[in-house]
């Protein structure tokens, strides 16, 4: 018996191991990207398809002991099921002072459409981060 095909058939299994480590690592790469890419708005008015965050204008309003609202879709849009805008539960020790009326942001969070409050200005939205969106040049 030759000892050479079971070389041939070791260098083989070797290269099939290798081989998928090297899929099983681009796959990793692809996946973090294309996260990446789904979790960064480009442009504001625009939300992700499981409202894990909504980029918009945010607005504040005085009536009902105060309130934040994002409005996620263009104005003349047509609304999708939360109407195209979120009133906003904002985190204990949130600096409430950083936000802006009318600033561009992405916040991020969940839609809470069974939660309870004295604003009914629309679907409450609790929030884990806002980021305010850099003008376009």
């Amino acid at each position: 018996m030759h000892s050479r095909p079971c070389e041939t058939c070791a260098d083989a299994r070797f290269m099939a191991l290798v081989l998928g480590v090297l899929m099983f690592v681009a796959m990793l790469i692809l996946t973090a990207f294309a996260r990446a890419q789904a979790a960064t708005p480009v442009t504001p008015y625009t939300y992700a398809r499981d409202y894990s965050w909504v980029a918009g204008k945010l607005s504040y309003s005085d009536l009902e002991g105060g309130f934040w609202t994002v409005t996620y879709q263009k104005p003349g849009g047509k609304p999708d099921r939360y109407g195209g805008h979120f009133v906003l539960i904002l985190p204990d020790g949130m600096n409430r002072s950083a936000l802006k009326t009318n600033g561009m942001v992405v916040v991020y969070g969940a839609p809470s459409p069974d939660s309870i409050g004295i604003q009914m200005a629309g679907t409450h939205y609790k929030v884990s981060k806002i980021v305010g969106l850099k003008a376009s040049k």
